[in-house]
């Protein structure tokens, strides 16, 4: 089988979309399926033995509306490969950027990472305790609303990395449940060890690129009441945001600017060699959450926002920790509760790392595959 994996990312693993990429594409060359990846010029590792074909997208880079110059730019690329090529399929790491793809030139599967847009309110207002800029933010999510269904239902078959997500597709856009398949992320362990121990006491990690929708301003105001309790808790943020110096400035007016360490975006295998007490990603919307099994996997209690695909991942107590999202009190709390020495977060973490196990790239691969066949033999 001949596969175009379209993706934004590939081996920089820059976020969730990156490493799915990633371990799927390494996944299905190692089964001898024939991939090659269509990805942004730059936006790729250098290094491997795989068919890389660049496409230019110039002053587009990390711009909030990226996917949609880069659909067109996918579509451009579908049109233009010869018949002689014989591709059997097409599959795009973010469903979306099939919108301008023309059906008919080979079957074509996508993969729905978020809803956030579907969930996006009628009122604007609704967004506004959450967002420094939420006027620009709820006219953008509302216009991808309208843009998304006319790209899925392009699709022979969707990829939803969750059942929240499989849910919101089907309720929200009508997509048929018969076209949806969930497939969930997979991780194996990397060989990189988490010796990098993190200043504070407790340590608390948060690794993320888009800080109001993961939660980071929650997570500020938790490390603020922890710190009565805590004076050294120490909160690293790996990744960056345009809206960095608003979050910067909620820290100061919170007085703990001192217990807060900005690292910026940092390489995936550098962040997996930290290892704090707890890493904690209170996301207000969260599709799944590859990154929780990542921590899972090294042996760190996780403590994640009750919201989307996240809830399928961590059980309240049992694996890990999840709060409603505003409950800055409860966040601090379970926060202390997750470092604590002792037998219940031994348990935790024993349980945080059976669930990791479940969710391997084998599994993944191997369902996308039969995915394929399905899609392929269908046409």
């Amino acid at each position: 089988m001949r596969v175009l994996i379209f993706t934004q990312q590939f081996g920089k693993l820059w976020s969730g979309v990156g490493t799915y990429a990633t371990n799927l594409v390494s996944g299905l060359e190692k089964r001898g399926v024939d991939v090659t990846v269509v990805c942004p010029s730059g936006m790729h590792s250098e290094s491997g033995d795989f068919d890389i074909r660049e496409v230019a997208i110039k002053g587009w880079e990390h711009k909030v509306n990226y996917w949609l110059p880069l659909a067109w730019r996918y579509a451009m690329v579908l049109r233009s490969v010869p018949a002689s090529e014989r591709f059997d399929l097409a599959h795009f790491t973010d469903a979306r950027e099939a919108l301008f793809a023309s059906r008919g030139a080979m079957p074509m599967v996508g993969t729905v990472n978020d809803y956030y847009p579907a969930a996006c309110p009628l009122n604007p207002l609704a967004l506004k305790p959450h967002y420094a800029e939420w006027p620009a933010r709820w006219a953008y999510w509302r216009g991808v609303r309208l843009l998304e269904p006319f790209a899925y239902r392009k699709l022979d078959a969707a990829i939803a990395n969750s059942d929240f997500v499989a849910r919101i597709l089907e309720k929200s856009y009508r997509i048929d449940r018969k076209s949806i398949e969930v497939i969930n992320y997979g991780i194996d362990d990397s060989g990189v060890e988490n010796t990098a121990e993190l200043e504070g006491k407790p340590s608390v990690l948060f690794v993320g690129t888009n800080f109001q929708r993961k939660g980071l301003p929650d997570l500020i105001e938790a490390v603020s009441k922890a710190r009565e309790s805590s004076p050294e808790i120490m909160l690293h943020v790996v990744g960056d945001d345009p809206r960095r110096a608003v979050i910067e400035a909620t820290a100061s007016k919170l007085g703990v600017g001192g217990n807060i360490k900005f690292h910026g975006g940092l390489p995936n295998d550098e962040v997996r060699r930290m290892k704090p007490d707890v890493f904690a990603m209170p996301s207000l919307i969260e599709g799944f959450g590859i990154v929780f099994l990542e921590f899972m996997l090294a042996g760190v209690p996780v403590v994640g926002g009750r919201t989307g695909g996240t809830v399928e991942l961590i059980e309240d107590g049992r694996n890990g920790f999840t709060i409603a999202p505003g409950d800055t009190g409860g966040l601090a709390r379970k926060i202390l509760k997750a470092s604590e020495t002792g037998r219940p977060r031994e348990k935790i973490i024993r349980e945080g790392l059976k669930t990791a196990s479940k969710y391997t790239t084998d599994r993944m691969v191997d369902r996308t595959i039969l995915l394929y066949e399905k899609t392929v033999g269908g046409k």
